[in-house]
């Protein structure tokens, strides 16, 4: 009896080690990272211009960037108080809502969807691994909108 469980236990282990392993299952070639700031809506008032443009920036780096469900509602959220800071309580929650609407649309726009970095080959959602947050963080690092260290 051992003997006929132990061929079984070999091949369980080889097929779900890929589930449990931080390299990917397959590779995708990361998109270079680009902004339009504010989509479809102005960057700040008319008086001053980039006020809340930080927040769609980072909103934008962090859909770029992807992961999680958890993740994706905590980068709407951050969107939704940086946008009460810079503007008011009503243009975080306007801003916060069309967000989360557009999650529901049937089609998405190139570039303003969760994980646009890799495309539409990548599973949403899916936890990143080691590899494909350094190779994402490494292309926000050569846009010109990415903190430099002084």
């Amino acid at each position: 009896m051992r003997i006929a469980i132990l061929p079984l236990l070999i091949i369980l282990a080889a097929w779900t080690l890929p589930l449990i392993s931080q390299e990917p299952l397959f590779t995708v070639e990361v998109k270079p990272f680009k902004t339009d700031y504010c989509t479809f809506f102005p960057e700040g008032p008319p008086h001053d211009d980039q006020r809340w443009a930080s927040c769609c920036l980072l909103h934008d780096m962090s859909y770029y960037l992807a992961g999680t469900r958890g993740a994706m509602r905590r980068a709407d959220d951050k969107f939704r108080i940086c946008m009460r800071e810079k503007g008011n309580w009503v243009l975080g929650e306007i801003s916060y809502w069309a967000v989360r609407i557009g999650h529901l649309l049937p089609f998405k726009i190139e570039g303003h969807y969760w994980g646009w970095a890799y495309g539409e080959e990548r599973p949403p959602f899916r936890p990143l691994t080691i590899r494909e947050e350094s190779t994402t963080i490494n292309q926000l690092k050569k846009h010109p909108t990415y903190p430099k260290d002084e």
